[in-house]
């Protein structure tokens, strides 16, 4: 079983389309659970720890690629794609997934303008 914040959550999920996770929590919403969700979990310590979890949903099957624009070097994944996972699609330019990840000022100044101006 799952383990999150240190307890085991009475349910866990791992859907498999965006509208699998609107039906779970909408369940889960109607039941009065609570509920967490779980993405890569490399920061799950941030953060206070909940103070119970009924029901905890796994983003890990949300993985795919919504749309690469080879071109563009540019990509849309699903909120469970991870940059530590490779796709074939990108093995051609391995060095553009991190380089493009990567660049740019560190997150805590980024924002709207960030956004549509970039570090230019």
């Amino acid at each position: 079983m799952d383990v999150a914040d240190g307890m085991h959550p009475r349910i866990v999920v791992e859907p498999l389309t965006a509208d699998d996770v609107v039906a779970t929590l909408a369940w889960a919403s109607t039941e009065r659970l609570t509920v967490m969700v779980a993405g890569g979990r490399s920061k799950q310590g941030w953060g206070a720890p909940a103070p119970s979890i009924d029901l905890l949903v796994s983003t890990a099957r949300l993985n795919r690629i919504v749309e690469h624009r080879h071109g563009d070097l540019t990509a849309t994944v699903e909120v469970g794609a991870t940059l530590r996972r490779r796709h074939p699609q990108w093995t051609a330019q391995p060095q553009c997934v991190g380089a493009c990840h990567q660049s740019g000022p560190s997150p805590s100044k980024r924002g709207p303008r960030f956004v549509q101006h970039g570090t230019a």
